[in-house]
């Protein structure tokens, strides 16, 4: 069985001796944290449930516990109260049962997405338990989140998260596609960043196949990955700014500066389904280092005008310091990563301290908080933008020479349109050995990351996506009691939930 990259291999532990395992890892080190939680049934007659978690140290070192044959499990919500929603969604799915814990109402089925269409077309919708909707907390998105609070003198007294409108099967439409598939596949779930989607699909698929792509395509895949990034920020910024036409306005502006550069290196302005496994279909051209350099004026731009609207205006500080605080320790008993765990004071980056690509070769600071309060939230997303544009001209100056791509997408010869077959055709493709890999990636808004299982066959016996969007969820029904109703859009804004990642 492969092991994760830059971790210790997969420890295999019973389903009886789970809680004391994770009792004995979280008291032995405080800095145990867990990062993920899933669960999935292997194919064909007699399928038992495995569940994964996936864990990491103080030094960064991460692991995973396997635990086959998982019909009944502990639960494990006292110790790393992150595993709720997936805990959850086990039983919905797979119909696994739990110990030691109730477990709520499901969050996917269709009887509750029925019951809130159908609360949906009353007068008042939420009125008989008190709870009225808050709106969609998606940026970009047409999917349906449900979020929902109930006041008294308006404050939010309680809050009630429902992702239950947003499925649409990717975990299962994706084992039914070959590894050279997955990233196209993979884009549609983010269309802040689709890039940054596809991106780690491809480069979980290349460590399972242990395939190493060129060094210009590491750089070319970096270069692209830090545009996105910059592209998903905006997003953000223009609905934590939706009440400013002019901040808004301009934040779009510099996503259309993104969109310009992406489509000069790749042909696409956002969907850029450019990934191949062992390379890119996508290099930079004589003007990229022109639109590179109007994005980052733009960017600096943006920056100082988000600062006067947000962190350097004094009324907008009054209101936002202190709201809807998170500290370290909550941060990672929540799983939460990316700026919102940074704003805690926690300076973690998967893209230091777990690196992919060549992130290990360039230089970039970490912009974190302390508080980790709005103002926290929105300071590092800003600054993360600068920090993105150090990274794409280090990328540009250092671009190194050789091919983009080992195999060739657009068949021109006979060997080539053989390959082409072999590589593509449903039916052939690549046939890694049996094993499992979880390699993580730092999106905008935290640990992006696939674990897939291979069974010998060219698909996928199983996929699961660890989406950051899906932890800062969750704890908005703990975030939002006690904020006033005035404050909470712009809570939610500064969590930047992306629906669609969430999808399963």
């Amino acid at each position: 069985m492969n092991e994760l990259i830059g971790s210790r291999p997969p420890q295999t532990v019973a389903a009886g001796e789970l809680l004391s395992e994770a009792q004995s890892l979280s008291s032995q080190s405080e800095t145990t944290r867990l990062l993920d939680w899933h669960a999935h049934r292997s194919r064909g007659p007699g399928s038992v449930a495995e569940a994964v978690l996936q864990l990491r140290d103080g030094t960064g070192r991460r692991w995973q516990l396997l635990v086959p044959d998982a019909d009944e499990l502990p639960s494990l919500s006292r110790i790393w109260p992150a595993v709720a929603w997936p805990q959850r969604e086990a039983v919905e799915r797979l119909g696994l049962r739990f110990t030691g814990a109730e477990i709520p109402t499901p969050l996917w089925t269709a009887a509750v997405r029925a019951a809130h269409d159908e609360e949906d077309g009353a007068e008042e919708p939420g009125e008989p338990d008190g709870f009225l909707p808050l709106g969609d907390p998606g940026a970009t998105t047409p999917y349906r989140l449900d979020l929902r609070v109930r006041l008294k003198r308006r404050i939010i007294e309680a809050a009630q998260a429902l992702p239950g409108k947003t499925h649409s099967d990717f975990e299962s439409l994706a084992t039914r596609q070959g590894y050279a598939q997955l990233p196209p596949l993979a884009e549609g779930l983010n269309e802040q960043a689709p890039f940054a989607v596809g991106l780690a699909a491809i480069l979980a698929a290349e460590a399972l196949l242990c395939v190493t792509p060129s060094g210009r395509c590491r750089r070319v895949r970096m270069l692209l990955a830090e545009a996105s990034r910059i592209g998903a920020h905006c997003a953000w910024l223009a609905t934590q700014l939706l009440a400013d036409k002019g901040a808004w306005g301009e934040a779009l502006a510099v996503r259309e500066a993104v969109a310009a550069l992406l489509a000069d290196i790749s042909g696409s302005r956002w969907a850029t389904g450019v990934h191949r496994i062992g390379g890119i279909h996508a290099d930079v051209t004589d003007n990229s280092p022109a639109l590179l350099a109007a994005l980052a004026i733009a960017v600096e731009g943006l920056c100082v005008t988000a600062r006067r609207h947000t962190i350097d205006n004094r009324k907008w500080r009054r209101r936002f310091i202190g709201s809807a605080a998170i500290d370290a320790e909550t941060a990672q008993r929540w799983a939460l990563t990316g700026p919102v765990l940074r704003a805690a004071g926690v300076e973690f980056d998967v893209r230091r301290d777990a690196p992919y690509l060549d992130y290990d070769e360039v230089d970039f600071a970490i912009p974190t908080g302390s508080n980790g309060d709005v103002a926290d939230r929105v300071a590092v997303r800003l600054a993360e933008m600068s920090q993105s544009i150090a990274i794409c001209r280090q990328c540009l100056d250092n671009l190194p020479a050789g091919v983009l791509c080992q195999q060739s997408s657009t068949p021109l010869a006979a060997a080539e349109m053989i390959e082409h077959f072999e590589v593509w055709m449903d039916g052939h493709g690549h046939r890694p050995s049996a094993g499992t890999m979880y390699l993580p990636t730092e999106s905008a808004d935290g640990e992006l990351a696939f674990w897939l299982a291979a069974d010998g066959t060219g698909k996928p016996a199983a996929v699961h996506l660890r989406s950051p969007s899906l932890y800062n969820f969750q704890l908005l029904e703990h975030l939002l009691p006690g904020t006033g109703w005035d404050f909470a859009p712009d809570v939610v804004a500064s969590m930047n939930i992306v629906a669609p990642e969430m999808d399963r």
